[in-house]
């Protein structure tokens, strides 16, 4: 059996960079293949999810704003997993490029890679922190482990106990890749603990634009549940995110229709996000 070559090389998109570190290992799993703006909430035409708690004079019922701000919760949870999730990923895009064009190793992520044969086993190794090129002010620690399946543009990534815009997640993206004009394109699926005990699980497609590094979730269904506790499914349509703009992977642009429960009904609320929402966490509620 002939020994495994091993390329160390920093991969990302392009555009400014930071050091790369060594970083800790992880364990593959198995592969898997607008419209009226609505009524504001509390008075406003945005609400705060670092403000969600009501005033004595709000007249809504107190389950009710309790499931708004779930909702909203929930929202960004799903976004931010999946724009931070396909980041960390991104640099796959480029494995064939690199071997069969000699494409020129970007900074970061260090990645190893085995013989380049139908299925290519890599890691990519954030370390104790580097900014992938094409995001630059957002920084990726940990240890992606798993196989790239070279005859379908495939993969299935174990995400190691890795910190994503400052928010821990762990667990796996599996899907495939494809390139065409400026633009790299993942299908697939997301299953991954985040933050202080979430979940998020579901189907995803998302772009990636080559030269800014913006990420666009096309569509994305999931399952978003806070805690262990409180479920809620998530649907994305047309969520814009740019790292490179606002330094963080929470989106600016986007709607999100959440499905929950409210004292045993269900309850659907959109979920419109903004140029603000980066900043302050204030989303548009309907």
């Amino acid at each position: 059996m002939a020994r495994p070559h091993l390329l160390h090389v920093c991969l990302a998109i392009g555009m400014t960079h930071m050091g790369c570190g060594s970083g800790g290992t992880g364990s593959i799993g198995g592969p898997t293949s607008p419209n009226d703006p609505g009524q504001p909430v509390s008075g406003t035409n945005e609400t705060s999810l670092q403000n969600s708690t009501p005033s004595p004079s709000d007249s809504t019922p107190t389950s009710d704003r309790d499931a708004t701000g779930l909702a909203k919760a929930a929202a960004i949870t799903a976004a931010k997993s999946v724009a931070g999730a396909v980041a960390t990923i991104a640099p796959l895009k480029d494995l064939q490029a690199i071997f069969e064009s000699g494409l020129a190793p970007p900074i970061c992520p260090v990645m190893m890679i085995g013989d380049p044969a139908s299925t290519l086993p890599l890691t990519l190794d954030y370390g104790s922190g580097c900014e992938p090129g094409a995001f630059p002010n957002v920084s990726i620690t940990g240890t992606a482990v798993g196989e790239f399946f070279t005859a379908f543009n495939a993969f299935n990534m174990d995400l190691s106990s890795m910190s994503i815009d400052g928010e821990a997640i762990k667990g796996t993206i599996s899907g495939s890749v494809t390139r065409s004009s400026g633009v790299a394109d993942f299908f697939g699926s997301l299953e991954a603990s985040v933050g202080d005990g979430d979940s998020v699980r579901g189907s995803l497609t998302v772009s990636v634009a080559e030269a800014t590094g913006a990420i666009t979730i096309s569509t994305a269904s999931l399952t978003v549940t806070n805690a262990g506790t409180d479920t809620q499914s998530v649907d994305l349509e047309a969520t814009r995110i740019d790292p490179a703009t606002s330094g963080s992977f929470t989106p600016g642009a986007g709607t999100a229709i959440v499905n929950g429960s409210n004292n045993g009904n269900l309850v659907t609320h959109t979920i419109m996000f903004t140029p603000q929402t980066p900043l302050n966490g204030s989303v548009t509620v309907q």
